[in-house]
């Protein structure tokens, strides 16, 4: 057993709940399916045209009290509704192809029109217009969290002496992070300052020193300022972005007005968040994070734990005549799409959600780009589902008490994935009454859960750098410890595969691979010979082909003629002394018959005696 000393604790109570927010200025909506939607952003819904994003903005220009995009239809409508602004959502998107399915995030644009007029019209108008292939609102949402217990002295979660924990320790003596692997933080920002996170080193004043675990922009760090060096559509983005921009209302001394650079938190959730997941681990100073590295005993975080992505999109307003936080699918959507192209792992959501702001593409697109999408499940206590969490792509995480039953406040279903601890979670906190102060401070709710699941995650891919998200997903799930019959007999199937233990996680042995090939070509004229590419991991160590039109073979990297036309259907078995595992790929090769002769001759001479 380890213990940790605590130096400084900051006891808070959080009375807000996803019921009682009220955010001014909001468009309100009645949702049971999404409890945690305050309402939608008046004025400004998202757009994905129909034609390329490179055709939309040479067009877009200012005509009287509107914008117009010179296609007749489409300025009908901003003129009717005073659209006065039209821009990229995913600042310098361009159409790409991933694993044969092509991700166009260009043609989404934000638009703005009069905010007086009324949301679901203008919704209705752009829908029905044949240029336009959607058109969203954007949700805003309150943040997950719950009344804690002050009292309560110790990070239990990591370690506890009845066992209901995610045993750290023990996983520790294994792998305790690896500052390859990058979990995104999508909230209200980070204090990447906080000296157990980044340390005084994290200030952009600063370059070239270490920035403890907190993710950092190379390219931008050692560029030159005011320029994109990486261009990548963000200026000095040495340490995330933060993406909230053009806000009114939020609380005194918040930054709610620009996007810019600097991600910090004003709010506190943030950076809780962060803590859980990688505050420096035996650096002498406050808490330590589940994927935190193990440091030389004193701070600076020397920063060998998995790395901190800060990425603000959420913000503290007034709820009632007290804070509260907030985020936008918007911001949401346009960080996610960040955190995939600046090669994130893991991205966590601790907040609620609704199919707005063009969150589903920015999904599709992480997703795709290899990442692992946790987000939490929610604080009514009910079943109800929000629209990320009943997606089958997004691990949705339910929370779990001292002693593995179903937190009180959890909400559950058989849509949750996996439990992680979530009461009287200790970890990294800000207090912007107190600026200069590095606190921790205990606070309950799924969103505390969220990160200890993906923090649990990073350290898998720590150990198994190789290895794709589904097989770490796969792990994460097959070694989480039953809670189920004997703990939670009223919630049996409702709290996912278990809860999260990290030294089952990471206590791996060799694995069963995980079968995957690409070919070329796979369409042509008959006969057409294609080379197969075994891309199969862990390690297989025999092979299983079947051509789809009769033929098979068992080598690793086989060529194969198609005499035929005909659209045939490839699979390949991968085995080893673990198990074995088949990709099939349905119409995979499509061969078409030569075309048919067309006559012809020549005669020489073509006369004479």
């Amino acid at each position: 057993m380890k213990t940790r000393t605590l130096l400084t604790l900051i006891m808070l109570c959080f009375a807000s709940t996803s019921l009682a927010v009220e955010q001014p200025g909001l468009i309100k909506v009645d949702r049971p399916d999404s409890p945690s939607l305050v309402g939608y952003v008046p004025g400004e819904i998202i757009v994905q045209f129909k034609m390329p994003g490179e055709k939309i903005l040479p067009k877009a220009k200012l005509r009287a009290k509107h914008i117009s995009l010179s296609i007749q239809s489409l300025d009908a409508i901003a003129e009717k509704f005073e659209v006065t602004a039209i821009r990229q959502e995913f600042q310098g998107a361009k159409p790409r192809t991933i694993k044969g399915r092509v991700y166009d995030l260009s043609r989404h644009y934000l638009v703005k029109f009069d905010a007086a007029l009324g949301l679901d019209e203008v919704l209705a108008a752009y829908r029905a217009n044949p240029n336009v292939e959607s058109a969203e609102p954007i949700g805003v949402h309150s943040v997950n969290i719950v009344p804690n217990d002050p009292f309560f002295n110790q990070q239990w979660h990591l370690d506890r002496l009845d066992d209901h924990d995610v045993d750290a320790p023990e996983a520790w003596n294994i792998q305790t992070g690896n500052s390859d692997i990058i979990v995104a933080i999508l909230d209200t920002g980070v204090r990447y300052f906080h000296k157990d996170l980044g340390g005084a080193n994290a200030s952009f004043a600063t370059p070239g020193a270490s920035r403890g675990n907190m993710w950092i922009n190379t390219a931008e760090l050692n560029g030159v300022a005011g320029v994109d060096d990486d261009g990548n559509g963000f200026i000095d983005d040495q340490i995330g972005w933060d993406f909230v921009t053009g806000l009114t209302g939020c609380w005194p001394g918040e930054d709610c007005a620009t996007a810019d650079n600097d991600p910090r938190d004003f709010n506190g959730h943030g950076t809780h968040l962060a803590g859980i997941v990688a505050a420096g681990t035996n650096d002498g100073f406050g808490v330590s994070g589940v994927a935190g590295g193990f440091n030389a005993g004193v701070l600076p975080v020397t920063g060998n734990g998995v790395r901190i992505m800060a990425l603000r999109i959420g913000w503290s307003a007034n709820s009632f005549g007290q804070e509260a936080g907030f985020v936008r699918m918007d911001f949401a959507a346009q960080a996610l799409v960040y955190a995939a192209n600046q090669g994130a792992h893991i991205a966590n959501a601790s907040w609620g959600s609704s199919n707005s702001g063009g969150i589903s593409a920015a999904l599709d697109f992480f997703v795709a780009s290899g990442g692992l999408f946790f987000k939490a499940a929610g604080n009514d206590g009910t079943q109800n589902t929000d629209f990320l969490t009943a997606r089958a792509d997004v691990i949705a995480v339910a929370a779990t008490d001292t002693v593995d039953r179903k937190a009180n406040f959890s909400t559950f279903g058989s849509w949750v994935d996996i439990s992680a601890p979530g009461t009287n979670i200790l970890s990294t906190y800000h207090d912007h009454n107190v600026p200069a102060s590095d606190f921790v401070a205990f606070i309950s709710g799924t969103s505390m859960a969220t990160p200890l699941a993906a923090g649990v995650a990073s350290l898998i891919w720590s150990q198994n750098p190789t290895w794709t998200a589904a097989q770490v997903q796969a792990q994460l799930f097959s070694s989480a410890d039953n809670i189920d019959a004997f703990l939670n007999p009223a919630h049996v199937g409702l709290m996912g595969a278990g809860r999260v233990n990290a030294f089952n996680a990471v206590n791996t042995g060799p694995v069963a691979p995980v079968a995957d090939f690409s070919a070329s070509p796979t369409s042509g004229n008959s006969p057409l010979a294609v080379s197969f590419t075994d891309l199969s991991t862990g390690t297989p160590t025999s092979w299983a082909w079947t051509f789809g039109d009769g033929a098979t073979s068992t080598l690793q990297n086989p060529s194969h003629t198609y005499s035929a036309a005909g659209t045939f259907t490839v699979a390949l078995t991968a085995t080893n002394a673990q198990g074995s595992n088949t990709n099939t790929k349905v119409g995979f090769i499509t061969v078409t018959a030569p075309p048919a002769p067309a006559a012809d001759f020549s005669a020489t001479p073509t006369s004479g005696n």
